[in-house]
Parts: C-alpha cells; structure tokens; sequence
C-alpha cells in the first residue's frame, strides 16, 4: 500500500493557476469535492500523488487518477495514495521505464489498458478491493512475471494478459465467472493454469499461444470452449475435457502438435471448424452420440490419427473436408448393434469424406464393466493392520487386465497415472482428478494408495457430476486382492 507522507509534506498539494501542482501533475476539479489526476509532465520520474489538493482556499480529496494521466510519461515510480478508488483507462500506458507499482486497498476498478505496454513492469500486487480488471489492463507488460489477483475480482477483460510473455503461472480466484477472449493470450512463459469451479466459460483466443503450457485442468462447470481457446498451445500433451462442456469452438485446438489424446465428453454437441486442426500426435480419438455437428477439418492435417470410434446411431453433419490430409486414417469404427438402415446411412454419409482405403468396422461399443467388488467397504478407522493386507503392487498385478482387452486396458492405465500423480503429489496439494463418465469403479489399489500417503494430499475426483474428495485420513482400507469400489459406494462416502 502506498505510505502516507507528513500532513504538511504530501498528503496536501497546492495548485496553481492552471490546476497543476509542484510535480508536474494537473488535475480536474470535480463539484462534488473531489478531484481527478488528468496529466503529468512528461519529463517527471518520480510521482507521489497527494491525498488532497488545495485551489482557491478549498480542499479537494483525490479519488481518481483519469484516462491516460501518465500515458507515455518517463516515470520509474509512482505512490498511490488510499484516497484514490478508480484507476481510468490507459492511465499508465507506454510507461516503460516503471517497474513497480503498489495499488493501494481503497482502489476497486483499474480501467482498459490502465498498464498496457508497462514494458518494464515486473510484478503487480491487485489489492482485495478491486472487483474489475479493464480490457488489456496489462497488455504487453513483457517483464511481468507474476500476478496475484484477489477474490474480489469478479471480472477480467479481454486481452487483459495478453502479450505477458514472462509470466510463468496464474491463480484465477473462484469469484471470476468467465474468462474473456485473449487474456492471457501469447503467454509464450505460461506453463500451467488452474481454472477454478466457478468459470462456465473459456472465451475465444484466451489461452492461444501459450506454446509452453503443457496441462490444463478444466472444470466440470465450463460449458463452452471458445473459438481458438488453446491455438498454437504446442506444448498441451493431453486434456481433459468435462462433462459439463457442450460446445467446442472454432480452431479450439488447432495446431496442439503435442497433444496425444483427449476426451470428448457425452454432451458435445459441436465440434467446430478446425478444432483439432494440425494435432500431429492424436492417434485416435472418440465421438460420443451426443455430437450433431463436426466443421469443416475439425481433424484435418492430423497426419497420425489411425482410428476414430463414432458412438452415436446417428451420423453427426460433417463438413466437406474434415478429415484432410488425414492419409493415416485406417478405421472408422461403428456400433455393431445398428440397424441395416442405420449402417446404410453411417456409410452414405462416411464415404464423402474419409480417405481413400480407410475402412469401416462395426465393433461391440458396449463399456467393459469394471469388477463388481466381492467385499464391503471396510472402516478404516476401526480396521486393524493384518499381515494379510495386500501391497499396492499385489492390488494391481491382481487388477492388471487381460492386454487383449483394449478398454479394460485404457482403464488401468488411467488410474495407474492417477496413483502416479498422487506419489508425486507435494504436502498440501489438491489432486483434481476428471474421472470418465462411463467408469463405473475404481480400483483398491487407488484407495489403499490414498491411505499410504505421507504427504497432506487431497484427492479431488471429478465423476458424473459428484465431486468426491478424499484425504488419507478418510480412505478406506480393503483386504480382498481383487477389489473394487463402485461409484455408488464412493458417492456415498465422500460426495460434497
């Protein structure tokens, strides 16, 4: 926060003639007894702006610093003083000699590029009180490399980060709803980002060019993903993408040339233009029933893509070419459980746009149903530790499925990454986990790995709509080898 200064010194300026103080700076007059920051000299280094202003026997109380006040001004430092509630648009834009600034708690809104092209600018603190971030607020601050933003923020405007090329992570607090188009687009430095529950949505660009990011966890209260939300994010190995998500904008993904797999929840809808665009490493990809439409090369130039598994009865629209130049594409598989009318249609509509050789198969799409467990859920609070008790490692050799199984396969690999996850989970970490919609268990080994832990880790499962959370003092023990817990069971355990 900025320091007060002496009564006589600082926190009083007098004016002269022309509303300017001993600074440089110039202020507006307002009738109601306040009085507005608008200018400054353009040679001023160094700023302290005075809580009162004194013109013609009368005090003014500063509450505001104007629309661009110190735009393009050679200024290293500024103290704002606790007077000053609003910070208007562009205020310090192109002030590329400042490196800091303290935003005092009395401020709640920092306008539309406020410290857009602050090129030197390396950390800023957004104190408690500021509940709206101004359209490219910050905007090609190159130097910035982190940013604490308070939960009083409700809103971030559009391009608000963008161009932030050093700024290497970002904590978007749980009151922020949305996050506009392009705010942290070409953080080149980003490399991960969590989005809180509260966000239902990803605008377009928001994301585009972080070429170092490489996870992204998007939670199940997101219901769209914007035109170009991740572009160029060529680091992105996998995401996951929940269930509460209907549409998939334009060019979502395009060019993610690192990313190898991602899960298109039942509930999509739309698959827009380009929207895997040039994923180089996607080898195969699912379609649930619930997707009507996919634009035109929503998979093209996906040069490894060999398989692609339609869910639905129904064939979605497809545009012209959206599998160009997808020469690897060997399979197109189908429900085996359709009728003649139905495959007739699949192969009508499949034959205009798959290339040449790429053949259709009919397969059983039917879930694999994991093990139903053969014993109770034991209470580990009275459970006594028996020399009999399984090792994880037991647990998972008696779990480890048949290799001939391909969906009971990708099931055990998936919570063998989540029990590697938890290993390398650090004391006092959240595991958010999206566990896919049609798992209908989880393996014990998962569970006792819960309870070994040594590290404070919560596990944050993500499952049909519950949010299941468990801790190693709450998981359960289970002595049988071949065990499993059903999702009935953990929804009744521990559903928030």
């Amino acid at each position: 926060m900025a320091s007060l200064l002496s009564e006589d010194d600082e926190t009083t300026k007098t004016l002269n003639a022309q509303n300017k103080d001993d600074q440089g700076l110039t202020y507006t007059l307002n009738n109601d007894g306040t009085a507005t920051v608008s200018g400054c000299d353009r040679t001023v280094t160094s700023i302290k702006i005075p809580s009162n202003v004194e013109s013609n026997g009368q005090t003014y109380t500063v509450t505001s610093i104007g629309d661009y006040a110190f735009a393009s001004c050679y200024i290293t430092s500024v103290d704002i003083p606790d007077s000053v509630t609003s910070i208007g648009n562009d205020a310090f834009s192109y002030c590329t000699d400042l490196t800091s600034v303290d935003i005092p708690d009395s401020v709640t809104s920092i306008g539309n590029g406020a410290f857009s092209m602050c090129s030197g600018l390396t950390s800023v603190d957004i104190p408690d009180g500021v509940t709206t971030i101004g359209e490219y607020a910050f905007e090609s601050c190159y130097s910035l490399t982190s940013i604490t933003i308070p939960d009083s923020v409700t809103s971030i405007g559009n391009g608000a980060f963008l161009w932030c090329s050093d700024l290497t992570s970002v904590d978007i607090p749980d009151s922020v709803t949305s996050i506009g188009n392009s705010v942290f687009s070409e953080c080149s430095g980003l490399t991960s980002v969590d989005i809180p529950d509260s966000v239902t949505s990803i605008g377009d660009y928001a994301f585009s060019y972080c070429t170092d990011l490489t996870s992204v966890d998007i939670p199940d209260s997101v219901t769209s993903i914007g035109n170009g939300a991740f572009l160029m994010c060529s680091d992105l190995t996998s995401v996951d993408i929940p269930d509460s998500v209907t549409s998939i904008g334009n060019g979502a993904f395009l060019m993610c040339s690192d990313l190898t797999s991602v899960d298109i929840p039942d509930g999509v809808t739309t698959i827009g233009e380009e929207a895997f665009y040039y994923c180089t490493g996607l080898t195969s990809v699912t379609i649930p029933g619930s997707v009507t439409s996919i634009g035109d090369r929503a998979f093209g130039d996906c040069t490894k893509l060999t398989n692609i598994t339609f869910a639905g009865a129904n064939p979605p629209s497809f545009g012209p070419n959206v599998f160009y130049h997808c020469n690897a594409l060997q399979t197109i598989s189908l429900s085996a459980d359709m009728t003649q009318a139905q495959r007739a249609e699949w192969e009508e509509v499949l034959k205009r746009v798959i290339p040449e050789g790429c053949q259709i198969e009919y397969t059983d799409l039917t879930p694999t149903p994991d093990p139903t467990p053969t014993t109770p859920p034991a209470d580990n609070n009275t459970a006594t530790e028996t020399a009999s008790t399984p090792t994880v490692q037991q647990m998972e050799s008696a779990e480890r499925p048949d290799p001939q199984d391909v969906e009971a396969t990708e099931r055990y690999n998936f919570w063998m990454d989540v029990k590697a996850d938890l290993r390398a989970a650090a004391d006092g970490k959240t595991l958010r986990v999206h566990v896919p919609a049609d798992y209908t268990n989880m393996p014990a080994s998962v569970m006792e790995q819960i309870r070994l832990l040594d590290a404070d880790v919560t596990v944050d499962l993500r499952w049909n709509g519950e949010r299941l959370t468990i801790t190693p003092e709450t998981a359960q023990r289970k002595t049988a080898l071949k065990a499993y817990w059903t999702f009935a069971q953990l929804c009744e355990l521990y559903a928030q």
